[in-house]
């Protein structure tokens, strides 16, 4: 075996100091060391096989053992020891005792396998078929050097992981709100669009377009400063567009016609309107906030609880 075989790939990538010379039966400690890393994290072919986890076919049968072998040295199940073992569909297969219970699911092309405990997936397992059995495996870690070729998907809002969400947030100064219906679309929205607002911030323009980013586009948000005086067919609903007597200085009221399917919902809405208007205002103004929900009508806003509730607006 020579030194290439021996040696792993990743010295390459170091500084040259680690790239000296060696005659051709010498090979570096680092080398060598380096050689470890690269079969766990690029899955170098080193002529090491690694075993299927268990045979969907023989479940349940004679890899039953198996099965729980990897449920309980993997994500540290202790009661799949005692549990039943059986398939409850062609695709399904149920582990349960009298408490617990969890479903291998397999998918229609027969190239996955997607585990669930307790109503979360925290695993996809990957299936081969070999000499006609449908062996189950685990997924490969990705290698550096697949990472790195689809890099460009980490500084994409839309394609980016979720746990690197905040970390792309940074890049653009911005703090990710959590709770309160900010969800993950509508902080990949807020990313994707913060940059542009940030021309606009402290106006009225640019806070309407941050609020709708969380309510929604389709959502009717109107600010207004009472600037304009009263005029008849213009600007002549009073507390809505225009006020008795001069406007006050350096206030504005927010009005919102927000559809809310109950009255919780519509607290914690109402609760991140506050944030957002507190955190994108100048500091030198103040404010109020309408917020009404569409009545009922039949037809339009008819389904208590989808699109409509019994009440009206809320005020601030």
């Amino acid at each position: 075996m020579n030194n290439e075989e021996i040696e792993s790939n990743y010295l390459r990538y170091l500084p040259s100091i680690y790239q000296t010379e060696k005659d051709e039966n010498d090979s570096t400690f680092l080398g060598r060391f380096l050689k470890a890393f690269e079969k766990v994290l690029s899955g170098i072919d080193d002529g090491v096989t690694i075993e299927y986890l268990f045979s969907w076919d023989e479940i349940p049968g004679d890899d039953n053992q198996k099965l729980i072998d990897f449920l309980n040295l993997d994500f540290g199940i202790e009661w799949v020891k005692t549990a039943e073992i059986e398939k409850i569909e062609s695709g399904k297969i149920k582990v349960s005792d009298e408490n617990n219970n969890l479903l291998l699911e397999l998918n229609t092309e027969k190239t996955e396998v997607i585990l669930t405990i307790d109503g979360v997936s925290p695993d996809e397992l990957i299936v081969k078929t070999e000499n006609g059995n449908l062996n189950i495996y685990n997924k490969p870690i990705k290698g550096i050097e697949e990472i790195l070729d689809t890099i460009h998907d980490y500084f994409d809002p839309v394609e980016t992981p979720l746990e690197f969400l905040n970390w792309l947030a940074g890049w653009v100064a911005l703090t990710l709100i959590e709770g309160e219906g900010w969800n993950e679309e509508k902080k990949r929205n807020l990313i994707a669009g913060i940059v542009p607002l940030y021309k606009k911030r402290g106006t009225k323009e640019g806070l309407e377009e941050y609020i709708k980013i969380y309510v929604g586009e389709d959502v009717e948000v109107r600010i207004n400063e009472f600037l304009q005086p009263f005029q008849v067919g213009i600007t002549s609903t009073v507390g809505m567009d225009t006020m008795i007597g001069e406007g006050r200085p350096y206030y504005f009221h927010v009005h919102m016609k927000l559809p809310a399917p109950n009255r919780d919902l519509l607290a914690r809405k109402k609760r991140a309107i506050h944030d957002i208007i507190n955190k994108e205002k100048p500091a030198h103004t103040y404010y109020g906030l309408t917020i009404k929900v569409p009545t009922m009508q039949i037809g339009v806003n008819s389904t208590i609880g989808a699109d409509t509730l019994l009440g009206g607006m809320i005020n601030d």
